[in-house]
């Protein structure tokens, strides 16, 4: 019988996620990472590694290119897309497998913020309004065509952990705020998306997930985002499943036809209150830490990955492998308890959690 497995790059709860559903499905991982995270000791996992990463690419070479086995590449942070795509020629014609958009660059469409609003433009989608900015540390970008309050956010966060602190983004209520932010002189050079914010609570956030190859999905996860941490302009910390908002379904298939991208697929949007219009946020091209909802919901993203890239011997070893009816609640509980305890914004809104339901929260 063909051997298949999965190498999983990174060590972060979304990390886990990856090897807990393919755990489900009897496929073994092994997983690395440049530092230590909470899936280093995971029981999912076959065996993990903190590693350099030119210790990683010779460990690729020597010990797993051509042994026999086939390995499918999954990565789980923007940066290890990025590595994907800086060592493509490992992937030629090899045991390694992984989406193509990943080594052909051309996430890069949708996972870039201005290319993303530049494709959107393009077929037809709501972006936000957005200036282009680069800092040399003398310029000062022009502000005529948008109005404060503004959101300011690399194009493109790779290797920008440090400077970013966990954060998507600044916001700046007024033109001071700007001209005060010290953060700035650690970004010259970087090419910065200036944009109007949406207006509205968080509860008009919705988050899409999905599998893509050559342009075409599998069934998707939609999600309303009630809470996020940091408030505001965060990641996800409490997410109702909502699949009854097929609007996401259609830009999503928009996106995807325009771009044929392959790989994994996290669209996230927001309703203007103000102008009555959905408003593309991002998009993710590597499964988000809430795709923990999606295995809940029995959709199974990472074993039709698999499957995309010709993995053979799938075989679920659960009791119920049928899609359930009761909507899932996601929640990453730490963060979600303390951003709970802190004083919501006017923009707030009733939490609408069904009593019928399934939960699901970060794995840690």
């Amino acid at each position: 019988m063909k051997v298949e497995k999965i190498i999983v790059l990174g060590l972060s709860p979304t990390a886990k996620y990856v090897g807990k559903e393919a755990y489900l499905f009897n496929i073994k991982c092994i997983a690395f990472d440049f530092k230590n995270g909470p899936s280093k000791y995971s029981r999912y996992f076959e065996n993990t590694e903190i590693i350099s990463e030119s210790e990683l690419l010779e460990k690729l070479k020597r010990d797993y290119l051509n042994d026999g086995v086939s390995y499918y590449v999954c990565p789980t942070s923007d940066e290890w897309v990025e590595f994907l795509h800086k060592n493509k020629i490992l992937f030629e014609n090899t045991n390694l497998k992984t989406s193509l958009s990943y080594l052909d660059g051309s996430y890069t469409l949708l996972a870039d913020k201005f290319e993303l609003m530049s494709i959107s433009n393009k077929i037809g989608l709501n972006y936000p309004k957005s200036i282009l900015f680069i800092s040399n540390n003398t310029n000062s970008p022009d502000f005529s065509s948008l109005d404060f309050p503004i959101f300011v956010k690399p194009s493109n966060r790779v290797g920008l952990a440090s400077v970013m602190q966990g954060k998507k983004g600044w916001l700046f209520q007024t033109k001071e705020d700007w001209n005060s932010f010290e953060t700035l002189k650690n970004l010259e050079g970087v090419e910065l998306l200036i944009q109007e914010v949406i207006v509205g609570p968080e509860s008009n956030i919705r988050v899409l997930g999905t599998v893509a190859s050559k342009g075409k999905r599998v069934d998707t996860w939609i999600g309303i985002k009630y809470r996020q941490y940091p408030h505001g302009f965060g990641s996800g910390s409490l997410i109702v499943e909502d699949n009854g908002d097929h609007e996401l379904d259609e830009i999503t298939d928009k996106l995807l036809k325009e771009t044929q991208y392959s790989g994994f697929f996290a669209l996230e949007t927001k309703f203007c209150d103000k102008r009555k219009k959905t408003f593309i946020i991002e998009v993710n091209t590597r499964p988000g830490l809430w795709f923990g909802a999606t295995t809940n919901a029995k959709l199974f993203f990472v074993s039709q990955w698999c499957q995309s890239l010709g993995f053979m011997t799938i075989t679920f070893k659960g009791k119920n492998h049928e899609k359930v009816n009761k909507p899932v609640v996601w929640k990453y509980f730490y963060k979600d308890l303390f951003i709970s305890f802190k004083k919501t914004s006017k923009y707030s809104s009733k939490i609408l959690i069904p009593n019928q339901k399934i939960n699901s929260f970060a794995v840690f």
